[in-house]
């Protein structure tokens, strides 16, 4: 008899065992499909917010965005007009000068004054480029010994090798000099044969 009660208990206790199981089963199913339902509701929520938002915003970009009409009369309201007759400047940058001079070698200067400290002398028909202008000074570079130097030179000792002006004036300066000094020999070789005149005496 006690066998067979012990036989009933242990049925009892694993029936109660299962039940228990598969309550607990069907408790974590129901859970994990109500999350679900529930993360999507929150999901579509989220979208519909998202949605409203930009649909606002663009509403108020649209808002904010000027008359096509607005912004022309603006524009032709703030358009300064063109200068019809432009100072241009007669010294392009970087323009050739060569150098030029009736009283001995040109001097090169520190600074854009005649009192500025003499850095170097230039002897005539140099090439040299022409950087900026400051007053009657012009600061310019040129080559000695293959090193690019930079310094001051008055105007009155230069003249644009790109200009036909001056090209014609630099010949004619040429030609001059070239007759003084043809001048001069003739004037002396009179003196030599007037001299010779008076020595036969």
């Amino acid at each position: 008899m006690q066998e067979k009660n012990n036989q009933t208990t242990i049925k009892i206790l694993i029936g109660i065992i299962i039940g228990l199981s598969v309550f607990i089963l069907l408790g974590g199913i129901f859970y994990i499909f109500n999350m679900k339902s529930k993360l999507t509701k929150l999901e579509k929520n989220q979208m519909e917010q998202l949605k409203k938002q930009m649909e606002s915003q663009n509403m108020a970009s649209i808002q904010s965005v000027p008359n096509i009409q607005q912004i022309r009369k603006s524009t032709t309201n703030s358009v300064t007009p063109r200068n019809t007759n432009p100072k241009i400047s007669s010294k392009k940058k970087f323009s050739i000068y060569i150098t030029k001079s009736t009283s001995g070698p040109i001097n090169v200067r520190e600074k854009a004054t005649m009192n500025s400290k003499i850095i170097a002398e230039l002897p005539d028909n140099i090439n040299l480029k022409f950087i900026h202008s400051n007053g009657n000074w012009y600061y310019v570079s040129y080559n000695v010994n293959g090193y690019k130097e930079y310094g001051y030179i008055n105007k009155s000792q230069l003249i644009n090798a790109n200009s036909k002006k001056d090209k014609f004036n630099q010949n004619k300066q040429n030609e001059n000099q070239k007759v003084k000094i043809n001048n001069e020999i003739l004037e002396k070789c009179k003196d030599y044969a007037m001299y010779s005149n008076y020595s036969d005496y």
